[in-house]
């Protein structure tokens, strides 16, 4: 399990609330993904956290970064003010001189003994001022709760497809369109020192998200919307802010 560290979290939760106040967060969109542009630091606001679960009315601030060794591999990681935090690598490659695609493996986890161990496959193909993407990822979740002790373990399958347009040198827009499945879901439980073992049924939920992105010399604000077609409960709106540099 991870090793705690509430001291390290609390001061973090101190910093990305200044950070927010002052430049609200910063996003580094899958176009700069595409076109690889060096070192990123991020500053994200969401009602989801970092297991993409929502925080009812309560705001999720994550403060990612990723470093580029070179034109084919990174390293990134990012750390919220739900106390998750995550590291991972990424490889990237070009697929018949014009598909963009890179896989990454991460890991992460809290502080109240949850790991989480996750891959994917990243791909755009540049169409003119369209970009089309997609992103596929899987996740594993494994996590220990005390009362009654229990542990849970999750698999979780994540597929997004959508497309960017540049509509001229200050405005773009964006719409995709996300999936994601609950494939397995085991919940082992400690009855008078005696475990036993509940399976739950597959689920799924799905939503599209357009956006638009300004760009005002080199700060780009971004808004977009998430609506969910089997839970209204879930839509949010998000808002985003990246730097270019």
């Amino acid at each position: 399990m991870w090793m705690k560290a509430n001291n390290f979290f609390n001061m973090t939760k101190i910093l990305l609330i200044i950070i927010a106040c002052v430049s609200l967060p910063i996003y580094a969109s899958w176009q700069d993904t595409v076109d690889y542009v060096g070192e990123t630091f991020n500053v994200s606001v969401s009602k989801e956290n970092y297991l993409n679960e929502s925080t009812s009315d309560d705001l999720t601030y994550t403060l990612y970064g990723s470093h580029d060794f070179n034109e084919t591999w990174r390293v990134f990681g990012q750390v919220d003010t739900d106390n998750f935090w995550e590291i991972g690598a990424g490889y990237s490659f070009i697929f018949s001189d014009f598909v963009y695609n890179e896989v990454t493996v991460t890991a992460g986890g809290n502080t109240d003994d949850v790991d989480v161990y996750s891959a994917g496959l990243f791909s755009a193909l540049s169409l003119g001022e369209l970009i089309l993407f997609t992103d596929f990822s899987t996740q594993y979740i494994d996590r220990v709760l005390e009362r009654p002790l229990s542990r849970l373990e999750v698999i979780n399958f994540e597929k997004t497809f959508g497309g960017y347009h540049e509509m001229n040198e200050w405005l773009s827009l964006s719409l995709s369109y996300t999936h994601k499945s609950t494939l397995y879901k085991k919940l082992s439980i400690d009855t008078a020192s005696k475990w036993g073992t509940v399976y739950g049924d597959k689920s799924y939920t799905h939503y599209v998200s357009p956006g638009v992105t300004f760009s005002l010399m080199g700060v780009k604000p971004t808004v977009s919307y998430n609506y969910y077609f089997d839970d209204n409960k879930s839509n949010s709106l998000d808002f985003t802010l990246t730097f270019d540099f």
